[in-house]
């Protein structure tokens, strides 16, 4: 794999037993932090972050590309890579903010540091704390070169060059 080519990921966290062990991973990579949400930051993520929040009780929270909740009980996060012509946008609910003091990020990967890095400013920005960020797959260079807050961890289940 080249770290481009999701596909073969997306067929694997749709597998039931898939979905419970990652999710048993996640809970196990993050015992004895403050965690009281979750925030899934795509689609492909959903599946574990819906079961780590069952499992362990936490709020579940979802980033969309357009404003699901209405415009008034969410806010926009833009963001520009490299080269792109126009930003894009990500959508969060504003009800993030029960979890302030403890938010767990789940992705399914990260192959550039610009969508994360935004997340984090944004929800910082309203005085939600991220406590952790769980991705199944990362870049190496760029999981690395990720800038995070002093008492955020990070864990990645597969780290690509």
């Amino acid at each position: 794999m080249n770290g481009e080519d999701l596909d073969g990921f997306a067929r694997i966290v749709t597998e039931p037993s898939v979905v419970r062990m990652l999710a048993g991973s996640a809970i196990e990579a993050f015992t004895g932090r403050r965690i009281l949400g979750v925030l899934s930051m795509d689609q492909l993520a959903l599946p574990i972050a819906t079961a780590f929040a069952l499992l362990t009780g936490t709020k579940l929270f979802q980033l969309s590309e357009g404003p699901q909740w209405g415009r008034e009980r969410s806010f926009p996060i833009f963001y520009r890579h490299e080269g792109e012509p126009s930003p894009k946008c990500l959508w969060c609910p504003t009800s993030v903010s029960e979890a302030g003091d403890g938010v767990l990020l789940m992705t399914l990967a990260v192959t550039h540091h610009v969508p994360l890095s935004e997340v984090i400013k944004a929800l910082e920005e309203r005085k939600v704390r991220v406590s952790g960020i769980y991705t199944l797959v990362a870049k190496r260079r760029v999981w690395n070169e990720l800038r995070v807050p002093v008492a955020c961890k990070k864990h990645a289940v597969l780290l690509l060059s």
